[in-house]
Parts: structure tokens; sequence; C-alpha cells
């Protein structure tokens, strides 16, 4: 999955993502660019079940994971990023 395809993914729980608690992207080939849109979404109250978005397998977004999830916590308190190697 690359960060196109979560831009679908994105736009689909926007939609239709009240069940989905729990978004397991991890071991993907995902850059920042696809966390914005994935914050934005929630911001906007899409996917308002959606607790964990796991990305294990990408260290190189938790960085920028770590300073959206600090706006993001304004609007979702209960929200995490889970990243790791």
């Amino acid at each position: 999955m690359t960060d196109w395809d979560v831009e679908d993914v994105v736009e689909v729980l926007a939609e239709a993502g009240e069940g989905v608690e729990t978004l397991d992207l991890s071991g993907n080939k995902l850059t920042g660019d696809c966390l914005q849109p994935l914050c934005l979404m929630l911001v906007r109250g899409g996917a308002p079940n959606l607790r964990l978005v796991k990305m294990t397998g990408q260290p190189e977004l938790r960085t920028m994971a770590a300073e959206l999830l600090e706006g993001l916590r304004l609007a979702r308190p209960d929200f995490a990023f889970e990243i790791g190697d």
C-alpha cells in the first residue's frame, strides 16, 4: 500500500467508517504524506469510533505522527498512532 491507497481508505472511512475502531497500515510503503489526509478526516469527525492507527514497520513516520497527534488530540483525545520498528 502506498500514500495514494491511503487516500482511498480515508475517503471510505469518512463516508462509512462508523464501525472501524482500529486501522492497521503496518508494513506498507507510506510516507508522511498519508498522515495529513488521515488526520484531517479525523478532525472533521470521520470514522468517529476509530481509536488506533497501527503503522508498525515504518519508524520514519514517528516524528511527523507525533507532531500531528498533538493537534489531533484537541479534537480526538482518545486517538493514538502506534508506530514502531
